[in-house]
């Protein structure tokens, strides 16, 4: 169907270009992928610079913490594979929990699989055929930092991510994390070193991922401890603030 002027569309289109013409206008998005998106719209075409500035972390409230006290305090075997996987609304089609099922479906773990799960509105989808807890709406750093502690695996199956908070937070407590190759999730989970990708929207390839830092404990490890040392050097809200602090004084000075 062809646009028009008088297309409801074409005039919310119009009045934001006409609002922010000859504007000093800098934009800042919170990962790559949503710069280069802002990059590309014809509306902010006069923007004066983009730039990427991540959410800042506080680093002190997630951190790693004893995995074996964090399952004794979950009531989690010890000898479990503990797979980790929330947001602020589980139902959220998007966040991809029907994917993450289908993937967790087809993994091997001599039955030691159990699934964490915290957020509210948990879907309908039918019975999950692996052991899982469902905390519910989680706001307590601390529990969260324990759910995150006490897994070998966090995965973020998001079909969309702008930016992906909970990817950091496991990172930031020593977790590897595992997710699809959307949004802003790369920003964060780089192949090999913090974690793994997989192809968009592709339960298979995601079950691959996750089963290979099951097979391989070390390679867990490793991953999960480059993935706190990159939180503290990149996404600290210390950091955060010095970057916009520069930004500020940049544009001041122009």
């Amino acid at each position: 169907m062809k646009s028009s002027a008088y297309d409801l569309s074409t005039k919310n289109f119009l009045l934001k270009k006409k609002l922010i013409r000859r504007k000093n206008l800098h934009v800042v998005t919170d990962s790559h992928w949503l710069e280069r998106e802002a990059k590309a719209s014809a509306i902010f075409s006069e923007v004066k610079s983009f730039q990427t500035i991540h959410y800042g972390l506080d680093i002190q409230s997630f951190f790693p913490k004893d995995k074996d006290t964090c399952r004794r305090m979950l009531d989690l075997d010890p000898d479990s594979i503990v797979i980790s996987f929330g947001a602020a609304d589980v139902g959220n089609r998007r966040k991809g929990i029907r994917e993450l099922l289908a993937a967790l479906s087809k993994v091997d773990s001599n039955d030691k699989l159990v699934l964490l799960i915290f957020g509210k509105s948990l879907p309908q989808i039918g019975p999950i055929d692996i052991p899982s807890i469902h905390f519910g709406f989680v706001e307590s750093p601390a529990l969260l930092s324990a759910i995150y502690s006490a897994s070998d695996i966090f995965v973020i199956p998001s079909l969309e991510e702008a930016f992906g908070q909970t990817a950091l937070e496991a990172l930031s407590c020593g977790t590897p994390v595992v997710g699809f190759q959307t949004g802003g999730i790369p920003d964060m989970v780089i192949h090999g070193k913090t974690g793994l990708l997989a192809q968009p929207n592709d339960a298979n390839d995601l079950s691959s991922q996750i089963q290979r830092l099951i097979n391989h404990p070390e390679e867990r490890k490793r991953m999960g401890c480059n993935g706190r040392v990159f939180v503290e050097k990149k996404f600290t809200a210390e950091i955060q603030a010095q970057k916009y602090l520069t930004l500020y004084n940049e544009i001041l000075h122009r």
